[in-house]
């Protein structure tokens, strides 16, 4: 009987890595539930991994400490290729940083 579970779960984790590598999964859907970030720090979420930064962080380097992944290319702001959004707003993130105040959230494409 458990087999059965085991392999449905198995099908079930492929299909999402098989969808993710074919570039069909827009982002994890992972909901996180964190308390209040410590005094001085701002609560971030990158694609549902939340991590605590300072204000003024640089973005990518904040994704860093998320180990969320975000592609660069000229990394000064001009291609547009690490284009993310926070709190609904387009923002690139090897030129932007982390607003003074949170909670931030921020979905990688």
């Amino acid at each position: 009987m458990w087999t059965s579970h085991v392999l449905a779960i198995a099908v079930a984790l492929l299909s999402g890595a098989e969808a993710l590598h074919a570039g069909r999964a827009q982002h994890s859907r992972v909901n996180v539930r964190m308390g209040p970030p410590p005094a001085g720090l701002v609560a971030v979420s990158f694609n549902g991994k939340a991590v605590n930064v300072a204000p003024g962080t640089p973005l990518s380097e904040a994704a860093a400490k998320a180990r969320v992944r975000v592609r660069y290319d000229c990394k000064e702001g001009k291609c547009g290729m690490c284009e993310v959004k926070v709190n609904g707003r387009a923002m690139r993130t090897c030129v932007s940083k982390v607003p003074k105040t949170g909670p931030v959230t921020v979905v990688v494409p």
